[in-house]
């Protein structure tokens, strides 16, 4: 491994609090160093540092138990601003969305435009309208309908104009921000996995857009798998349809559940997970019923894992975004 420069270690040190500063609303000295491992001179000079750049603020003092109150610090969770950039196509309308949150992903503002093509110049106008008006944004997440590998897309997406892009390079020559894309299921699988940690690292997280067809966001031993060529999870290829056809078995009654059945067998076959999480906000409680019982008569049901219905998977998909984002910004080069 190769060995950090002295410049590197401190932005390291500094990110790794930064990082742990934003899990909870307020932090001692003492109870910095033992989160972060490091000693009680360093992050005391890393809060120095972060209070003379307005970084973080000095709270009131804590309770004292006889001694001398602990002095207690937050982060200041709006000196960093992202810039999170939703790609939608539901119902057949593609939109993009953009919302600005600050640092904890409380968000400050957002847009919606309906759009009948979604291009590189589309995107590019209304980012930096975004970070015109917003002049604390220091980094951009985008969720992507469609499969994305290392900042480029695929051949195939609902945004016909992105497609076999480097989206990333096209996007960053104008903006210069640290900027992460990642396609939307992935995203949702991985806001699922860090709101469940401790319960589940090893499931399939299958999505529904309204009005359109499913993905998949696979979670493995903890981390979010990143295949050969983003393929992974692509299920709408388990039935041998085009994806007009799916969209018209998707009207019929029962078709939505029919779908998801096709897919519970080969995911669990393949991956034994011990959960499958079905999100969508359009799926009936008659639909669930009929997928439960449609289980029990599978031959060797008692192999298929815990079935999950959390409901619209856009909360988890933003969960996801935010993370990537903070990642990507509070890192050390």
């Amino acid at each position: 491994m190769k060995k950090q420069t002295t410049a590197q270690l401190r932005k390291s040190n500094h990110n790794l609090v930064r990082n742990v500063m934003l899990t909870e609303e307020a932090w001692t000295k003492e109870a910095l160093a033992a989160a972060t491992g490091l000693s009680r001179s360093t992050c005391c000079n890393i809060l120095l540092d972060m209070l003379a750049a307005g970084e973080a603020v000095e709270l009131s003092h804590g309770a004292s138990d006889g001694g001398r109150p602990a002095r207690r610090f937050q982060y200041r969770r709006t000196s960093v601003l992202f810039a999170l950039v939703l790609l939608q196509c539901e119902n057949l309308q593609k939109s993009v969305s953009i919302l600005v949150t600050d640092a904890g992903g409380t968000v400050l503002s957002r847009q919606k435009r309906p759009a009948d093509r979604v291009n590189v110049e589309l995107l590019r106008e209304l980012l930096q309208e975004t970070v015109k008006a917003n002049p604390g944004v220091k980094a951009v997440g985008i969720s992507y309908p469609g499969a994305v590998r290392n900042g480029r897309t695929a051949c195939w997406s609902d945004m016909e104009e992105l497609t076999g892009l480097d989206l990333q390079t096209l996007l960053r020559q104008r903006l210069e921000l640290p900027l992460y894309i990642e396609n939307d299921v992935n995203l949702g699988a991985w806001g699922y996995a860090r709101k469940h940690r401790g319960e589940t690292d090893t499931f399939a997280y299958i999505a529904f857009p309204r009005g359109n067809l499913p993905g998949c966001g696979l979670v493995l031993n903890g981390q979010l798998f990143q295949d050969c060529r983003g393929f992974a999870g692509e299920v709408l290829y388990i039935q041998n349809q085009d994806w007009d056809e799916q969209r018209r078995r998707l009207r019929e009654k029962h078709g939505f559940a029919d779908m998801v059945l096709q897919m519970l067998r080969p995911i669990t076959a393949l991956l034994d997970p011990d959960r499958i999480v079905i999100a969508s906000d359009e799926i009936s409680a008659d639909d669930i019923a009929y997928i439960q019982e449609k289980c029990q008569a599978m031959v060797r049901h008692d192999f298929l894992p815990e079935l999950i219905f959390p409901g619209d998977y856009g909360p988890d998909n933003l969960a996801g975004l935010l993370n990537g984002v903070q990642k990507i910004y509070f890192t050390a080069d």
